[in-house]
């Protein structure tokens, strides 16, 4: 709406991490149910008539109201002052007993609720809005910054308030003003880095050397060393003659670098060619050098000079 970077905003909010348990039990009256009921009645009636007749000497009536009670007992005997009379009387009671139980007991409708709130709730929110101005393009055709209206900034914060859930009862405040931003910082280019500077050219001379020192390794030290190795492999087995070729020249003919073998046969003393086998040329010189140790070392030597 405003655009890119045109907003700052801030919350504030104060959180409440207290963990709440509640158990709650109801009942509810409007639905009972009746459960067990015991009712006792018990009643006891009884009842009787009491008349009382006095008759005196002299014609005198009776006195008392017929069928009441006497508040004194009846006389047993005659009347005294004269005359003779006589009493009759009887007695009864009235009796009512009465007396009735009931006991009803009822099942009521129970609910038990247990609660266990969460915590981090919100207890209260802070929020701040920072809107920067508007661009508007000018007569001049370059862009002017222009305030918000209070229709806009009205409707900045209903959107705000919904985003957040914004509740007055909770206490939260919301302001959302417009202000002027500073503009960013110009941020000049940074140079372009020199040809060592290259990562590349690093990789470059990394592989180049290996290639070289490479190829330093194969012909500065192995191919000198396989060359050699070539050449002893071709000469001839110097200063091993024929035993007949010894024996007609004699032993003063022999020179320093060859070795005559005495008393063996021409095929023994006789060194095969290269063609020869391993074997036999390692038993040949091995008897040779029991034989004349001195000699086959002067011969060595003269190896080792000659390739020197």
């Amino acid at each position: 709406i405003v655009g890119h970077g045109k907003v700052r905003a801030s919350v504030n909010a104060s959180l409440d991490f207290t963990v709440t348990e509640r158990t709650q039990e109801s009942y509810n009256p409007d639905l009972p149910a009746l459960r067990s009921e015991q009712i006792s009645e018990d009643e006891t009636a009884s009842s009787a008539t009491s008349n009382s007749t006095v008759t005196e000497a002299g014609g005198g009536a009776a006195a008392g109201v017929p069928g009441a009670l006497s508040n004194q007992p009846p006389e047993t005997g005659g009347v005294a002052g004269g005359g003779q009379g006589s009493a009759e009387s009887g007695e009864g009671k009235n009796l009512r007993n009465r007396s009735k139980r009931s006991v009803r007991n009822y099942e009521l409708d129970k609910t038990i609720t247990h609660t266990r709130l969460a915590s981090g709730a919100i207890r209260r929110l802070a929020i701040a809005v920072l809107v920067d101005d508007k661009q508007e393009i000018g007569d001049d055709g370059e862009p002017v910054a222009k305030p918000w209206s209070d229709e806009d900034l009205a409707r900045f914060t209903r959107l705000v308030k919904e985003a957040v859930g914004f509740d007055a009862r909770r206490g939260d405040t919301l302001n959302v003003i417009n202000t002027s931003f500073a503009p960013p910082p110009e941020i000049e280019p940074l140079p372009e880095p020199s040809l060592l500077e290259q990562p590349w050219v690093w990789d470059a001379a990394k592989q180049a050397g290996g290639v070289i020192g490479l190829l330093l390794l194969v012909f500065g030290v192995l191919k000198p060393v396989l060359r050699s190795l070539a050449e002893k492999g071709a000469e001839p087995a110097a200063g091993m003659v024929p035993a007949g070729a010894a024996a007609g020249a004699g032993q003063a003919g022999v020179s320093e670098d060859q070795l005559s073998l005495s008393g063996a046969s021409p095929q023994q003393a006789q060194l095969e060619g290269p063609k020869g086998g391993y074997q036999q040329h390692l038993e040949t010189a091995q008897s040779v050098v029991k034989e004349d140790p001195k000699r086959v070392a002067q011969v060595v030597k003269n190896w080792v000079g000659e390739d020197g």
